[in-house]
């Protein structure tokens, strides 16, 4: 009986580690997400081609296609050093690691955050910005011109890792959705004074695919200063 009792105890010990090992890697599975080059994919040649919609005050409701291109990534232990290209022929650069994704403006910066990792709901960060749709204004009657492209303090924020999303490329799923709004007030001129300037900036991104949707919006608090809106959608992805 002794003997009995022995067994069934250390049988009861052994089953409870190896459920506990169990629930660490169940917890560990459930836990671990993609790497960040998920979102940002790496193939050589892969090409997005976005249709784009601009509206601003020197060009009311302009479509567009926009192409951006891999060229080649390089990797060490710690880092991947990513660069695309642009129809217009721009180069950017990003970094990658376990933390996120960095745009570099120079490849000795360690860059600015664009996509944490791993991305969760109510993150926030923040990125300065310079305005870009509303560059300047100038009036019959001012002395000045005054430029309005100006840099922002903008926050960034998760607002859902689990979003749908239809595109002319498809329709998209467990998509994370990234928000941003920043507010900034500067010198318009003489005439006007100071002047508040509000960017918002919606991005959504899908899992293996990447960036599928983009909206930007600039507007001002002077009703004669026209909003400028730019805005991208997925088309089609090729994979050479």
């Amino acid at each position: 009986m002794n003997v009995l009792y022995y067994l069934k105890t250390q049988f009861n010990r052994v089953f409870k580690v190896i459920a506990g090992l169990f629930s660490m890697f169940a917890l560990a599975s459930c836990e671990s997400n993609p790497d960040p080059d998920n979102f940002f994919p790496l193939q050589n040649n892969t090409q997005w081609v976005y249709s784009g919609h601009q509206n601003n005050w020197r060009l009311t409701d302009s479509d567009f296609i926009h192409i951006v291109r891999n060229i080649g990534y390089q990797e060490d232990d710690n880092n991947i050093i990513l660069k695309r290209t642009r129809q217009d022929r721009d180069k950017i650069t990003y970094r990658l690691d376990r933390s996120g994704v960095y745009f570099l403006t120079h490849q000795e910066d360690t860059g600015e955050l664009i996509f944490p990792f791993p991305p969760k709901e109510n993150y926030q960060w923040t990125r300065r910005i310079k305005t870009q749709f509303i560059p300047e204004f100038a009036c019959g009657y001012c002395t000045t011109t005054a430029s309005l492209r100006h840099p922002v303090d903008v926050t960034f924020s998760i607002i859902d890792t689990n979003a749908s999303i239809e595109t002319p490329a498809g329709e998209f799923t467990n998509c994370v959705v990234i928000d941003a709004i920043g507010k900034a007030e500067i010198d318009a001129g003489d005439s006007m004074g100071n002047v508040s300037i509000e960017l918002s900036i919606r991005e959504w991104y899908a899992p293996g695919i990447g960036l599928v949707k983009l909206e930007w919006r600039e507007q001002t608090s002077e009703d004669i200063l026209m909003t400028g809106e730019y805005r991208l959608i997925l088309k089609d992805i090729y994979h050479n």
